[in-house]
């Protein structure tokens, strides 16, 4: 009985040793499972990776674009006010969403609020405030971009190129620019102080506002509203030098020249690493010519008539048109500027003169480039061929093509060491294309004017992200696709099955 009763205690002890062991073993295995789980959230918290799957890589920030945030060295706040009103704008809301997470998982100063006006009308009322709107409400369906009381704001029809469907259909998104806008947007607040550019006013061009439809006000509030300049008039008559403070000086649409003193002034504000664009005419007569040969860059007294990319517009006499209008669907340079500009988009261009690239100048200058007209193209050099619209070429007088028809300048290496050693110039042979009256709204019409002068601001890092075109992977079925389709699914398909069985059944009676 003792042994009997011994043994059965030693198999209660042991009974109970395995039912702790069992539930030590069990706690265990869950506290190293909650440790890996906690751990593997935790890096990936600290380390996010995730794998773009689209076809468009609509999730992936370009490269310049994530060396424009990684250089953000303050905090900057986003916030995407939105009332789900049309689709298109829910469509647009939730891109703006997913890229610009993007952008804060890249840098982790940048935040991101989303903000549906309707539901929180009190937070909208914080934020009014705190960014400093005068209407004491925020802008419905925009982004707002906030550092250190610079604010940038974006509306979502500045996000998309739009595509009617149809009559009572809406819209779709043809292609989505949020990145470029965005990248621009965060650039632009982080820098803080406003870019400075002076606009030359007088020698005959238009006035600095007002709405003429010879004017530039559109591409003015461009500068302001997109690039985060400072854009003011400069008369040359009324000063001596240029400002200290200049980092571009733009001369668009002048008719009258300028007198030698303003020349010297414009060289040296170039001699000490001035930032120069230039929008040119046909036969201006402005004076400049020779200023832009020394720096590099020839100015034709012509104007280019290309018959690969043109559009004959009727004359006012109705006598067969002009074919004045040029549509830039290739010729681009491989400059920087234009390098990765789409070339299926039209850049427009109305009676430009063509230009010359210099290769031996004064300065120590590389000129560029930046857009060719065709082979199929010449300079008429005929100033009363110009006012006649008389576009035929004449063999002795006009210069056939292909044409540059703008151009870049900067230093050549060998200038290191030199006061200019840091000077950028862009010359186009034509100002209407960057005047009210001309359509802005065309994606590379804008694209290109803005590519200029962030190059001439040294801002290369926004200059080659493209916007987003959404793949579409649906088949257009052509009627020839259709009958292809209707012959191998209906005939051939089922014929090769019957002559296959027709085989098996000989091979079998044999």
């Amino acid at each position: 009985m003792l042994v009997n009763d011994s043994g059965k205690k030693m198999e209660g002890s042991w009974g109970a040793l395995q039912r702790v062991g069992s539930w030590a073993n069990t706690v265990a295995m869950v506290a190293l499972l909650m440790t890996i789980l906690v751990g593997v959230n935790y890096l990936a918290y600290r380390h996010p990776w995730r794998k773009d799957m689209t076809f468009a890589r609509i999730y992936t920030l370009d490269a310049q674009t994530r060396d424009v945030v990684a250089r953000v060295d303050k905090d900057v706040e986003i916030a995407i006010c939105f009332i789900p009103d049309l689709e298109i704008n829910r469509g647009i809301y939730a891109k703006s969403c997913d890229l610009l997470e993007e952008y804060a998982r890249a840098n982790r100063r940048i935040s991101l609020e989303r903000l549906n006006i309707l539901n929180d009308p009190a937070r909208a009322r914080e934020l009014a405030e705190r960014y400093k709107f005068t209407t004491k409400e925020l802008p419905v369906n925009s982004v707002i971009f906030f550092s250190e009381g610079q604010k940038r704001t974006l509306d979502f029809m500045e996000l998309y190129e739009g595509e009617v469907l149809g009559p009572g259909e809406g819209e779709r998104i043809r292609r989505f620019r949020g990145e470029q806008l965005f990248t621009s947007a965060v650039l632009s607040v982080a820098e803080g102080k406003a870019r400075r550019v002076y606009w030359d006013h007088g020698h005959g061009s238009p006035a600095f506002k007002g709405r003429d439809p010879r004017g530039f006000d559109g591409v003015i509030a461009v500068l302001a509203d997109l690039e985060n300049c400072d854009v003011q008039p400069l008369t040359l008559t009324m000063t001596d030098t240029l400002p200290d403070d200049c980092e571009l000086y733009v001369i668009a649409g002048t008719t009258r020249p300028f007198v030698q003193r303003e020349l010297d002034m414009i060289d040296s504000y170039l001699e000490s690493g001035g930032k120069l664009l230039v929008f040119l005419d046909p036969f201006s007569a402005n004076g400049l010519e020779g200023l832009l040969r020394n720096w590099g860059v020839g100015v034709m007294q012509n104007y280019v008539i290309d018959m690969d990319y043109c559009c004959r517009w009727s004359s006012p006499e109705g006598e067969g048109g002009n074919p004045a209008w040029i549509l830039m669907f290739e010729g681009y340079g491989m400059h920087p500027i234009v390098k990765d500009m789409n070339q299926r988009v039209q850049t427009m261009f109305w009676q430009t003169c063509g230009l010359e690239v210099v290769t031996s100048c004064p300065k120590e200058v590389e000129s560029v480039s930046l857009m060719n007209s065709s082979t199929n193209s010449w300079g008429k050099a005929s100033v009363e061929a110009f006012q006649k619209n008389l576009w035929q070429f004449e063999p002795g007088k006009d210069r056939l093509g292909p044409l540059p028809l703008a151009i870049a300048a900067s230093a050549q290496p060998s200038a290191k060491g030199k006061p200019y050693e840091d000077v950028r110039i862009v010359v186009v042979g034509d100002s209407d294309m960057i005047r009210n009256a001309m359509p802005l709204e065309i994606p590379d019409q804008l694209g290109f004017f803005l590519n200029c002068t962030r190059w001439l601001l040294e801002r290369e890092a926004t200059i080659r992200i493209p916007p987003i075109e959404p793949h579409d992977p649906s088949i257009r079925m052509t009627e020839g696709r259709t009958r292809f389709v209707f012959i191998v699914s209906i005939i051939v398909l089922p014929g090769l099955a019957v002559l296959l069985g027709i085989f098996v059944w000989l091979k079998r009676r044999v």
